[in-house]
Parts: structure tokens; sequence; C-alpha cells
């Protein structure tokens, strides 16, 4: 019988068992990170364009101030208040 060495172990993800991390890895099923990101990043555009198209505002958060907003459609902002 073979000793278990770190990279042979298998973890429990609550669904089946699955080898561990590989950070090496740059790729699942085909798709690298960087296309990932992409996606990730065109999907977000979609959903701020859906919600101006449907005139529901949009949460943001203004770096400057330090402070959340929603954004409606027009253009004009309502700060949050806590």
């Amino acid at each position: 019988m073979e000793k278990n060495s770190v990279e042979n172990l298998k973890f429990y993800d609550g669904n089946k068992y699955q080898p561990p991390f590989d950070p090496e890895l740059d790729a699942i099923d085909g798709v690298t990170d960087e296309e990932m990101t992409r996606r990730f990043k065109m999907a977000i555009r979609m959903s701020i364009l859906a919600k101006k198209i449907k005139r529901v505002p949009i949460a943001r958060y203004d770096e400057e101030t330090d402070r959340a907003y929603l954004e409606y459609p027009d253009g004009h902002r309502e700060y949050a208040n806590f």
C-alpha cells in the first residue's frame, strides 16, 4: 500500500471528494483566469445596462467621499444616510 502524500489526498467539498487545489493550473475546463475575468466584467456591464433600461437605480460607491449612493437613470445621486 502506498503512502498518501499531500498531492494524493482528497478533501470533501460537501458534494463529493475533490483533489486539492493546484495553484499552478491556470485553466479549468479550458477557460483561463483572464477569460473568466473578462466574462465577469462583461456580465457586470450587462447587468448595469439592463437596470438602466428598466429605470432601476444602481447601487454604487464613491471612493472620493467614501460613501455609498444610488445612481438613477436620469443621472442624479442619492447618498445613503447611516
